[in-house]
């Protein structure tokens, strides 16, 4: 059974508190696995827990939400190898359909999509990992 909706609490931004599969448009061909997401014939499951800061390059409206959990998880899974580079298009269409599945505009979501393109093309590259510190 697919998610339509996620529940999540603010925090980094937001962390997911189920759960949740969501239904992509992505190749069956595509799969991934790692210790907080997993993509298998087309339906990408992100475990409770999963952080991420939302849309950074675009306005967070609602619609937007969903879309940007998902393009964040794949494109973890692509700095991490588990997915071919030669996916981005892909992943970054699966952004714009998942905005227009949260009933977002599609025309709204095709300028996302833009800005996505435009200001986020460090984001798949391995060294725009954050960079993890510790606290005595």
């Amino acid at each position: 059974m697919t998610t339509d909706s996620i529940t999540y609490s603010d925090g980094y931004r937001y962390a997911l508190q189920d759960t949740c599969q969501i239904q992509t448009g992505l190749s069956h061909d595509l799969r991934c696995s790692t210790t907080r997401a997993y993509l298998r014939d087309g339906i990408l499951t992100v475990v409770d827990g999963y952080a991420w800061n939302g849309a950074n390059v675009i306005y967070d409206r609602r619609s937007v939400i969903l879309a940007s959990l998902v393009h964040d998880v794949l494109v973890a899974m692509v700095r991490c190898g588990g997915l071919p580079a030669s996916a981005r298009p892909q992943i970054d269409a699966e952004f714009c359909r998942q905005i227009v599945a949260g009933g977002g505009w599609r025309w709204l979501a095709r300028l996302d999509l833009l800005g996505l393109r435009l200001f986020s093309r460090g984001a798949y590259r391995r060294s725009s990992e954050p960079l993890v510190r510790a606290a005595p």
